[in-house]
């Protein structure tokens, strides 16, 4: 498993050269909080992050009494993540006094304003006892990529019904070369070749797209018993057929597009 940290103003200026040398292999860096707040030290790290060779990621920390698409759009001016970074991050740790009902709702828009403009599934970073909490355990959230801090632990136990975990922090106090004090430790759930697998998938498909994700697209719908045609990374008209049918027969929107809800059930 791989190594990484998480960031924000809290760390002040961060040495990214020197936390790659140390051996971690990916950054997140806060980007945005609530509606308003952006992270004085989020533009110097993002740039950072890049210059050294590391993975990088943003985060928003999710304020849950602040309108969700104010709240998404503050991090989508603010985080501009492309191929090759991670999904971006929503940092769901805190419940301000909003219920289960509204809180599940809330993320809900914030995830679907940031999903619908970077064509990726986002990431929810959250805890077990959070999640047990203020969400009382909801599983609604599951097709997402789960980034789970807990600490003191050999393995974590994961909320909501999620299978596994893509990201871990498993400390706020670890110490690394170029980070002054205590910072957040994570581990990815994989290799580096994994990792950087990950920097390009989750990414809604359309027709026009072509390339290797779109290959999986079409191996998928095939192993579902809907033919997409030749398996040849073009995501044409038969591709989008069987697409549609296959959305059809999953009670889904018929938009022929590869979102988030429909790779979450060709992946169940």
């Amino acid at each position: 498993m791989l190594l990484g940290i998480d960031v924000s103003d809290y760390q002040g200026r961060v040495d990214w050269q020197a936390v790659a040398k140390s051996g971690v292999s990916f950054g997140v860096a806060k980007a945005s909080e609530g509606q308003t707040l952006v992270s004085e030290t989020f533009a110097a790290n993002w740039a950072g992050m890049k210059a050294a060779g590391l993975v990088r990621g943003a985060y928003h920390f999710f304020r849950p009494q602040t309108d969700p698409v104010a709240q998404a759009n503050t991090f989508l001016r603010t985080a501009k993540t492309a191929l090759g970074d991670l999904p971006p991050v929503l940092d769901v740790e805190v419940s301000d006094g909003v219920g289960a009902r509204e809180l599940n709702d809330r993320i809900a828009q914030w995830l679907r304003v940031v999903e619908t403009a970077t064509k990726r599934q986002a990431i929810i970073y959250t805890s077990l006892g959070f999640w047990e909490n203020a969400l009382n355990n909801s599983d609604a959230f599951r097709g997402h990529p789960l980034w789970i801090a807990q600490y003191e632990v050999d393995r974590p136990i994961l909320p909501g019904n999620w299978s596994q975990w893509v990201f871990w922090q498993y400390s706020d106090s670890g110490r690394i070369s170029g980070v002054q004090g205590g910072v957040d430790v994570n581990r990815f759930n994989g290799p580096i070749a994994s990792l950087r697998d990950f920097t390009q998938g989750y990414l809604w498909l359309a027709q026009g797209n072509r390339g290797p994700l779109v290959v999986a697209l079409q191996q998928k719908l095939k192993r579902k018993g809907f033919n997409p045609g030749a398996i040849d990374g073009i995501f044409g008209t038969a591709t989008r057929s069987a697409l549609i049918a296959f959305q059809r027969s999953a009670k889904l929107s018929l938009t022929g597009v590869a979102d988030a809800p429909t790779q979450r059930a060709l992946n169940s």
